[in-house]
């Protein structure tokens, strides 16, 4: 950036942030005359002290206007600093300057092309009229201005599906920011860019690390609600995916797990590349990894997606991380054990246990909603349980009084004090522990008390 667009973009930055609208002014065309005219100066100062004059006189909101009509001006330098402020600290309320904006992209100068191109992103949806000019330069013969005009498709969001047949061959490109940029569109446009979904594949194998990273982040977002709705063939896992759960960059191997999370239904494959990244050496990894098996665990038993058996391969893994030398790890892996095979989790409630009883950190509500699966087999939890009913977090006490309940006539003990929740001052805290109160009796009065 040279001198003089830094000067000019300080000074409209200190106009944007004044967040006060003040009285209105007679002649806003004169506020930015005088602005544009001090800014050609150079004297930064002399910005300075002009830009803070404007916002304690227009505000904020009105200074935006300002960079709307600037968008209009003749002058080739204006339009420059216009863009490049919309394209910085523009929002919706620049939307007026969409048509200006389109026009630029077609401009002889690469930086006003660039910056034009990269603005309708920061107005997001409200740009995407913008979105065909943006297909356009796509094809620009600069490759600044085509990873901006990428960039510009990405913050459009969804309304630019149609942008993604053109954003697929931009994953081709030569250059790396391009590819990247192209990738991280695809996956803001979302389940509606699944004819993506090859493309991304290949290009989360790519020699580029930045490339591989980008287009595993966007096939998670892809496949979020793509893969809910079309579970994927028994064994249909992409080698690509797999593969970079196993990449040099953690950064990859993580967003890798997170695609894995959401192919339906889970396989046997996909659970066996999640168990090894349950080793990884890095804690983060291993903790997203243990995350997705868990997660893919409630689908298929609340979702009814897939078989319990699909998980074999994962109980070893997670049985052993229950001794990780990761706090955070033990208690994901007790978690995920329950989620997997909450028949024969019971090693899993001593860690839950720990975890409930622990004075420092909150939130403490997850252990009590994993206890709740168990059902009767958290029995040894119950006194854990009763302490957590008076613990400061009424939704942890909520969920206490909602896992005693699941517990059933093993939970006995924790009648009393599941009484005196009734009394709670939240609400939802005394209807949880009068239900849990009613399926404790009801259990038992039907021959289930242990």
């Amino acid at each position: 950036m040279n001198r003089s667009t830094w000067v000019c973009t300080a000074a409209v930055a200190t106009v944007l942030a004044a967040s006060v609208p003040r009285p209105a002014a007679a002649d806003d065309r004169s506020e930015l005359d005088r602005l544009i005219r001090i800014a050609r100066t150079r004297d930064r100062d002399a910005v300075w002290q002009e830009g803070k004059r404007i916002a304690r006189r227009i505000g904020y909101r009105r200074a935006y206007a300002l960079l709307v009509a600037a968008m209009k001006e003749t002058d080739h330098t204006v339009r420059l600093y216009a863009a490049e402020a919309i394209a910085t600290y523009g929002g919706p309320v620049c939307k007026d300057a969409v048509p200006e904006l389109t026009k630029a992209l077609t401009d002889t100068d690469a930086k006003l092309r660039a910056w034009s191109a990269w603005a309708p992103g920061k107005i997001g949806p409200d740009a995407k009229t913008a979105v065909s000019a943006l297909i356009g330069a796509l094809t620009d013969e600069e490759a600044e201005v085509r990873a901006a005009a990428a960039g510009g498709l990405e913050g459009i969001g969804p309304d630019a599906k149609a942008a993604a047949p053109a954003l697929i061959r931009s994953l081709d490109d030569d250059a790396e920011a391009v590819r990247r940029t192209a990738a991280y569109a695809l996956g803001a446009i979302g389940p509606a860019a699944k004819e993506a979904l090859p493309a991304l594949f290949a290009a989360a194998d790519s020699a580029d690390r930045t490339t591989r990273q980008a287009a595993v982040i966007a096939l998670g977002t892809v496949l979020r609600e793509h893969g809910k709705a079309s579970p994927r063939e028994a064994g249909e896992v992409p080698a690509e995916l797999i593969h970079a759960t196993k990449d040099a960059d953690r950064n990859v191997r993580i967003h890798a797990v997170h695609g894995l999370m959401w192919l339906r239904p889970p396989t046997e494959p996909a659970v066996a590349a999640l168990s090894k990244a349950a080793d990884d050496p890095v804690t983060d990894v291993r903790t997203y990894a243990i995350g997705a098996l868990a997660y893919l665990g409630d689908v298929v038993r609340n979702l009814k997606q897939g078989s319990p058996r699909v998980f074999r391969p994962a109980l070893p893994a997670l049985r052993r991380l229950l001794g990780d030398a990761e706090v955070k790890v033990r208690r994901a892996a007790g978690s995920a054990l329950v989620s997997v095979d909450p028949d024969h989790a019971a090693e899993a409630v001593g860690i839950l246990i720990e975890w409930l009883n622990e004075e420092r950190g909150y939130p403490r509500y997850h252990p009590c909603l994993v206890l709740a699966k168990l059902g009767p087999g958290a029995k040894p939890a119950v006194p854990a349980l009763i302490r957590a009913l008076r613990d400061r977090d009424e939704y942890t006490r909520m969920r206490a009084a909602h896992a005693l309940g699941r517990i059933g006539p093993a939970a006995k003990a924790a009648t009393g004090a599941l009484r005196r929740a009734t009394l709670d001052a939240d609400k939802d805290v005394r209807r949880a522990a009068g239900e849990a109160l009613k399926r404790i009796r009801a259990r038992a009065e039907a021959g289930g008390a242990d």
